[in-house]
Formats: structure tokens, sequence, C-alpha cells
């Protein structure tokens, strides 16, 4: 794996550490969590020195980790689509990223996703198919 495919990997990985709650209903395949990136979250390093945006691709991941989390498993995009990015996240920010899912079919679903700030600002919107993915053995 390459430098960057390591440091998003490590970005993934410490979304944990900023999410502050998540529920799910998995009879309606749907979830929300609530998340906080603080200053010191590695996705602003360099996103912008003197006015951190947390980029698009963290959000996205917050969408992936919030779909994991509603089906029980690990999984992976294939295509994002209608994505709209409205408003930008600042430190300490608190966001609630919302996912509902429909099967497409076998160890496929199709997700409709938003994004939102605390006091209801939209941050962002789309549509994403993801893949299960078989757990790894290291």
């Amino acid at each position: 794996m390459n430098t960057e495919g390591r440091a998003m990997v490590s970005l993934y990985r410490s979304l944990l550490s900023c999410c502050r709650g998540i529920d799910f209903a998995i009879g309606d395949l749907s979830g929300h969590a609530v998340f906080t990136f603080g200053p010191d979250y590695p996705g602003f390093e360099g996103h912008f020195p003197g006015a951190p945006i947390l980029p698009a691709v963290v959000q996205l991941a917050a969408v992936r980790y919030v779909t994991g989390a509603v089906l029980g498993q690990e999984v992976r995009p294939v295509v994002y689509k209608r994505v709209k990015f409205r408003s930008g996240v600042s430190p300490d920010e608190q966001v609630v990223v919302r996912v509902q899912l429909q099967e497409e079919k076998k160890e496929s679903w199709f997700v409709e996703f938003g994004i939102d700030k605390d006091n209801g600002e939209k941050i962002a919107g789309g549509e994403a198919l993801f893949v299960s993915v078989e757990p790894r053995v290291d």
C-alpha cells in the first residue's frame, strides 16, 4: 500500500474517535451518527492552514462508516452519485451523518445520505453504492 493509501486508512480508522454516538434501525436499514472532528483530527492537516476545513473525502468516509455500522459489516464504496457539498465543516463543529439503505442485489447496497450541522444546516448529500467486504485474515 502506498503512502497516500495508508494515510486514508488512518483517517478512516480515526473516525471512531470522532463519533459521539450512533443509532440505527436494522428493520428499515437506516441510521445516523453524530461526529465532532477536533482541531487535532489528522484530516485537517494541510486543508487549509489558518482556516481548516474537513475534506470532502473524510465526509464520504463518515458515510461509509455509518453504512458499515448499520449493516454490521465492513463495506467499500463502488460509486458516489449526485453528491453536493454545500457548506464546510470547521474543527469542533458537531455534524450528523444520516444514511438510508436499500439492498441493490446480494451484498450490494444503494445508500441515500445527508450530512447536516447540529443546527440543521445542510453540509452535503447524495447517493452511493457500497459492496460488502470479506473480513481480512492477517
